[in-house]
């Protein structure tokens, strides 16, 4: 165990500490620091974002959604331009409203998020973004933020789920599909672009968590 002055830790060795999965309880003079092994499998990974997470979750949303929508709107000046890391990883670490109702995949180092709103429509969640980072792609990480999800909304009392996907981004769909997920026929056309976007629910409200299926971008808004 470590002991630290509680005047001696700053903002920035906090979320270094946090990085590094360290449980803080703070005291009246002391802070006690203990280090949390994950000595199980059954240990959630998935935990809510907080300012410490905002370059991570900038760097993921950034990368993915370049790899993912490049191909698609080919548009380089939106993917290398306007879309700018450091840009949104400020925005996230100095409002704390961005953060809210995003969860990140948190093993010791942030892989994936996902943003939700569980006020979208009455007794239904609407996942906004999931996204993974490239070079973690195929482990496993969206499944489990997929169940997480489903997860929450049923414990919440949910009926329903939905997203919208564009309509060309078929391997999200296919993976959306594989959870149950089904086109629930509304379709708009992206602002600015000349793509489509569909609606996808679900009344499944629990996740399957023995799909394998993974992908790095869950929705386009």
């Amino acid at each position: 165990m470590i002991n630290l002055s509680e005047r001696n830790l700053d903002t920035s060795a906090f979320c270094l500490l946090q990085n590094y999965r360290f449980l803080i309880n703070f005291d009246l003079e002391r802070i006690y620091m203990t280090t949390d092994f994950y000595a199980s499998s059954k240990v959630k990974y998935i935990r809510p974002m907080n300012s410490c997470d905002a370059s991570r979750v900038a760097e993921i949303l950034i990368f993915a959604k370049r790899a993912a929508y490049r191909p698609i709107f080919r548009d380089d000046y939106v993917s290398f331009q306007k879309m700018s890391v450091l840009d949104l990883a400020l925005s996230y670490r100095d409002n704390q409203d961005l953060q809210k109702d995003v969860f990140v995949y948190d093993d010791g180092i942030v892989r994936g998020m996902i943003s939700i709103d569980p006020n979208f429509a009455p007794r239904e969640w609407h996942l906004k973004e999931l996204y993974i980072d490239p070079f973690f792609q195929h482990q496993g990480i969206g499944s489990a933020l997929m169940s997480e999800f489903l997860s929450m909304a049923a414990d919440a009392g949910s009926r329903q789920v939905s997203l919208w996907v564009l309509e060309a981004n078929t391997a999200a769909r296919r993976f959306y599909e594989s959870f149950g997920w089904l086109p629930s026929g509304e379709r708009k056309l992206e602002p600015g672009t000349d793509q489509f976007l569909l609606m996808y629910r679900s009344g499944q409200c629990r996740g399957n968590e023995s799909k394998k299926g993974e992908h790095s971008y869950g929705k386009s808004t």
